[in-house]
């Protein structure tokens, strides 16, 4: 079977930039400007998280985005490799 080649119509910066939850969903903000934005059901222990452990969570998130300039995998996290 013949690999798949990824085309990418254009340069976007697709380095993270913040991240933050809402009552049902997790929003990643990327540098482009463009923001993603998936269902809590998706990661089951941040749906059943208190408001508390997700701010602890959002904050750790936070830490190493700014220790990884950005550089995280977003592939790999929408993917619930997460």
């Amino acid at each position: 079977m013949p690999k798949i080649k990824r085309i990418r119509p254009y340069s976007a910066d697709e380095r993270v930039a913040d991240v933050g939850f809402s009552e049902d969903s997790l929003t990643v903000s990327l540098m482009d400007g463009r923001s993603i934005c998936v269902p809590l059901v998706w990661y089951p222990r941040l749906l059943h998280a208190t408001t508390a452990q997700r701010t602890t969570v959002e904050k750790g998130l936070r830490l190493l985005l700014e220790a990884s300039s950005g550089s995280c995998d977003l592939e790999g996290t929408f993917a619930g490799a997460w």
